[in-house]
């Protein structure tokens, strides 16, 4: 699943179903056959939603148990709820990179929305948002618009539609720190650079970068 197949999504389904705060049973509430397993349940319940949802649905699972799901899914949140603070840019990426290698292999990664503008007193700089961004593209994954579109200034549009044009085949981390990743999109290389740390870093691999603290780059080639 590449990015044609991503963008074949976004313009042929007509019904996406989030299916959020989904569990296996845990064999406290009613009862079922002795002979089915909670995670049999949980199966069949996802398959009666498929069979109900009707051809050319998108199953979206949002927190839910992701084994259980493989093959129940279309889409599957990969990390916790986003937030407009730098405490969550910074925690949603560490999940996400983790998880970047199911992308495309198990299900199409959401990564939670993007959110480009600050609202409701939030205080995250320029920088902040960049590294949000750069997570957002390393995972190559659903891009979903946790802004009002139509009150976006013009630098935060062209990065969700450049979110959303290079979407694709997800970031190789080349560290266990997941500081340096690369990713090959429409015939381009996309070196991504990230620094969520407190003090400004040097990197000398695959390129010489300098990045400022709580920032990322992507350098396309």
């Amino acid at each position: 699943m590449k990015r044609k197949a991503t963008k074949f999504m976004a313009l042929a389904i007509s019904t996406v179903l989030v299916i959020s705060l989904t569990a296996c049973g845990d064999g406290n509430g009613e009862e079922v056959e002795d002979a089915v397993t909670p995670v049999e349940a949980y199966r069949s319940g996802m398959a009666a939603i498929r069979d109900g949802a009707g051809e050319g649905a998108f199953i979206l699972g949002c927190n839910a148990p992701m084994w259980p799901s493989l093959g129940c899914c279309d889409g599957m949140r990969v990390t916790g709820d986003i937030n407009r603070n730098w405490k969550t840019f910074r925690m949603l990426a560490a999940e996400c990179f983790r998880r970047n290698w199911q992308h495309g292999r198990l299900w199409l990664n959401d990564p939670d929305c993007a959110v480009l503008t600050n609202q409701n007193g939030s205080a995250l700089t320029p920088a902040e948002f960049g590294f949000h961004a750069a997570h957002l593209l390393a995972s190559g994954g659903l891009v979903l618009s946790g802004d009002k579109i139509p009150e976006l200034d013009g630098a935060a549009r062209d990065t969700l539609r450049r979110l959303i044009r290079q979407a694709g085949a997800p970031a190789r981390f080349l560290d266990p720190e997941f500081r340096t990743a690369v990713a090959e999109r429409d015939g381009r290389t996309l070196y991504f650079f990230f620094n969520p740390g407190d003090a400004g870093v040097d990197f000398l691999s695959p390129l010489r970068v300098r990045l400022a603290a709580h920032s990322a780059c992507v350098i396309e080639k």
